[in-house]
């Protein structure tokens, strides 16, 4: 999942990646209706359609501005779900920090693996290609052994506290609140990044969070 959302953060605008990454709920709620036996009404069905418009709204496919790379979040966003739901149907008894300990500790061997790989198979045409990837190794100063760092925590900050939400509610209505980074994500994007989403966006953006109400009110029902 990061390495799709990573790979695709240098190639498009964060308020594009933001949106795309947020049929992260839509496909939660479809996964856990046909895999893991959670009804859905037919408001709900309307809610995740009308999510997936807001998307194609968003990546626009066969316009000018789409390029392959637009998909990597939607990937992304497929694994995530994936996620959730194994952590909802199959860890429910299991402590939330040691979720999180194992899935850094995942994190820590397969990266160690693929740093090894590319540092064997290093080649200058993958690492033009494909920088994020491939690149050699960047020495890494004070400042950003810091962000790094806070990065890191971060990082466990959130990953339990989903884990546990997760693991004590309906994915579906967990995925529903997980809309609130749409909004946080366009903050950040315009004050770090001076990124002001065009109109297409902001109507795609609106029409996934009308889906998540509609999904969010169907489990309060």
């Amino acid at each position: 999942m990061w390495i799709a959302y990573y790979a695709a953060l240098p190639l498009i605008p964060l308020s594009v990646a933001e949106v795309a990454i947020y049929t992260t709920p839509l496909f939660i709620a479809v996964l856990a209706a046909f895999g893991a036996g959670e009804h859905l009404s037919r408001q709900a069905w309307l809610g995740i359609l009308c999510g997936f418009l807001g998307v194609v709204v968003v990546l626009r496919p066969g316009g000018d501005t789409f390029t392959p790379a637009t998909l990597l979040p939607v990937l992304a966003a497929l694994f995530y779900a994936l996620a959730m739901l194994v952590t909802r149907h199959h860890c429910q008894r299991e402590h939330p920090l040691l979720l999180t300990l194992g899935l850094n500790l995942a994190f820590l061997a397969a990266g160690t693996l693929f740093s090894v790989l590319v540092a064997i198979n290093s080649s200058a045409s993958l690492a033009e290609r494909a920088p994020f990837l491939f690149a050699g190794w960047q020495p890494l100063d004070a400042s950003a052994l810091l962000i790094v760092g806070a990065y890191a925590l971060l990082l466990i900050i959130v990953n339990t506290g989903v884990a546990r939400a997760y693991q004590i509610a309906p994915s579906a209505l967990i995925g529903t609140f997980d809309y609130a980074y749409l909004i946080f994500a366009s903050l950040w994007g315009y004050l770090l990044f001076s990124e002001v989403p065009d109109a297409m966006t902001w109507l795609g953006m609106g029409m996934i969070l009308i889906a998540g109400v509609m999904v969010l009110r169907q489990r309060r029902s």
